[in-house]
């Protein structure tokens, strides 16, 4: 059976950007995802201020009709997929 290394105080600090003296001061909280990932907390804030991500216009001409739809930028092709087949196929 294998041992779980467990991290201490000091490396924490050291990943906080600064050094073991002052490092804790430097940064925020620190939180434990799911798989065990140890990552800094967002701010509330953080999500407010940033940019919506540019869109993408696709435009597509399907025998006589023409069609063009706009989609994010971090849209997955499986989602463009959904607005093409609702675009062409609507019942």
């Amino acid at each position: 059976m294998m041992r779980m290394k467990t991290a201490k105080t000091t490396g924490l600090s050291q990943m906080n950007g600064g050094s073991a003296g002052g490092g804790a001061a430097a940064g925020g909280e620190w939180e434990v995802r799911p798989g065990g990932m140890l990552v800094q907390k967002r701010s509330p804030d953080s999500d407010r201020t940033s940019i919506p991500p540019p869109t993408i216009r696709v435009k597509v001409k399907y025998g006589s009709t023409h069609h063009e739809i706009n989609i994010s930028s971090q849209a997955t092709f499986g989602k463009l997929f959904s607005l093409l087949f609702l675009t062409f196929f609507k019942s």
